[in-house]
């Protein structure tokens, strides 16, 4: 069985296929239901399919806002929250708390009384 690595290439969520059950609601909430962008998808037919982005792009050059849609809607675990991921690998909340410059620069767009603030 192969196990796939650890994605870890946006500043928002770990993605960690291995925990993966292919229910398919990450892609579907990213699709039809909350944002319409399309960002995750399917690749591969029977024991070979997984759930990725379009072409295997690392996900800040795909068409993702980082609404977080998909990791709420994860059963299993293998979208999860950068700070929750960080914590179980043994950071410290210090280390952790320190906002990065794009998470401080979509901060900044929501607006108190906002459906998202």
């Amino acid at each position: 069985r192969r196990t796939p690595p650890i994605i870890d290439d946006n500043p928002m969520y770990i993605r960690d296929y291995a925990r993966c059950i292919l229910c398919w609601r990450c892609v579907q909430v990213c699709a039809e239901d909350a944002q319409y962008t399309f960002a995750l998808s399917f690749d591969g037919r029977g024991f070979h399919t997984q759930i990725g982005t379009f072409f295997d792009l690392p996900m800040p050059e795909t068409t993702c806002v980082f609404c977080g849609q998909c990791v709420g809607v994860c059963p299993t675990g293998a979208l999860k929250p950068r700070r929750e991921w960080l914590l179980e690998q043994g950071k410290t909340p210090d280390e952790i708390l320190q906002m990065s410059r794009t998470e401080r620069r979509k901060s900044r767009r929501v607006q108190k009384g906002s459906a998202h603030g």
